[in-house]
């Protein structure tokens, strides 16, 4: 599955598999290899019961559901099936409910709190309130929280039936008020010697300047047109490298001020040489639950400027970044500036920090929750089994 959550769970089973025995189920149209069962079906109510026969068939210890949203989200919701998921609960209740095994859930995709997600439609319904102008601004909002995020919202209710859920971030154990804390796993894809101007001739970048990203898929959330209006310091050039998703019709956008690159995939190897190639990032977001873009820049010794978002200031209040008013131009270069001042504090703050990240420490800590959750040791002689 190509997407932050198909290279994180690749990543997390790639350093589980050293340690147990690994059983992979995938959706049919992403299936990465042959060893991967395709059972998963996007919006088919049917995923629960093919998961359930793959648990009883592999003889399976834990289960660990990553990509939830494949499970109960569909592309082309009827409005009847979206108020049926709210009421009677989604797809993914009877893995749930009849699971024979305890399920632990990472949570990749959650609502952001309340009061952000609440400002955050509210400047959607204002930007695109189309034909439907004439009816109320809070209808139009609580109608898009409700089917919009309301499958989202609804959807943690699920995964409390059984098992444990992993939180990548302090901001969704907040709002579920149990599970534990794993932070998102991320580690440069080499660790030979690194030489940054040999990475920026790759990518035809300059030399001679401080380089902040921005990198992501082209969704409206992003706010990657913030970018346009900002006044970079003297010494600083944005480097933008946006891919266009594959379910929204915003395309990547070109800035005046910044290198924009190819729009196209990178591989581990690629973007592990464009993080090492610039300085710092820089997430401009009007909404987030988590960003997968931030750790990685994280693992790459990066500290960041990003939006003054719940998500945003756990990581903050640890020295790695600085932040600044969501949607305020200004207040992000006045940020960027901050920033670079001390420059040399935050990336040492980053670098002891980026430790954290590596894939066998969140691979032991999985190991840790699914022996806790199991009720069991998982010794080295007990056969063991764990679907991602």
């Amino acid at each position: 599955m190509i997407g932050g959550v198909g290279r994180y769970a690749a990543n997390l089973v790639s350093r589980l598999g050293t340690s147990c025995e690994v059983v992979i189920a995938c959706d049919r149209q992403n299936r990465p290899r042959n060893d991967v069962y395709p059972v998963i079906e996007r919006g088919n109510p049917q995923t629960s019961t093919n998961i359930l026969s793959l648990i009883n068939d592999c003889k399976a210890d834990i289960v660990h559901v990553q990509y939830e949203r494949a499970m109960y989200e569909s592309d082309n919701y009827p409005l009847f099936q979206i108020i049926k998921q709210k009421f009677s609960g989604s797809i993914l209740d009877q893995l749930y409910r009849d699971s024979p095994v305890p399920v632990v859930t990472t949570l990749h995709n959650f609502p952001p709190p309340k009061g952000e997600l609440r400002q955050h439609v509210l400047r959607d319904i204002q930007r695109r309130r189309g034909r439907f102008w004439f009816l109320p601004r809070i209808f139009l909002v609580t109608l898009e929280e409700e089917l919009v995020y309301g499958p989202s919202q609804s959807f943690p209710q699920a995964a409390l039936y059984s098992g444990g859920i992993v939180h990548l971030a302090r901001v969704s154990l907040d709002s579920v008020r149990q599970g534990t804390i794993i932070y998102h796993g991320a580690e440069p894809a080499f660790t030979s010697r690194i030489d940054k101007d040999k990475f920026r001739d790759q990518f035809h970048l300059p030399k001679k300047k401080m380089l902040v990203l921005a990198f992501g898929y082209s969704t409206e959330p992003k706010g990657f047109d913030i970018l346009r209006k900002m006044k970079l310091p003297d010494d600083w050039v944005l480097v933008t490298k946006q891919t266009r998703h594959v379910r929204n019709i915003e395309e990547p956008i070109t800035f005046s001020n910044s290198i924009a690159l190819t729009d196209d995939y990178m591989d581990e190897q690629t973007l592990s040489r464009l993080f090492f190639a610039c300085d710092a990032l820089v997430l401009p977001y009007r909404s987030i639950s988590i960003s997968g873009v931030l750790f990685d820049g994280l693992a790459h010794g990066l500290p960041f400027v990003a939006s003054d978002l719940t998500f945003f200031r756990e990581f903050a209040a640890r020295g790695l970044g600085i932040l600044a008013d969501v949607g305020n131009p200004q207040m992000m270069t006045k940020a960027l500036e901050m920033l670079s001042e001390k420059y040399c504090c935050f990336r040492a703050n980053v670098e002891q920090f980026r430790d954290q990240l590596k894939w066998d420490k969140v691979a032991k800590q999985h190991l840790d929750l699914y022996s806790a959750v199991a009720g069991q040791t998982l010794g080295k002689h007990l056969k063991r089994s764990v679907r991602v």
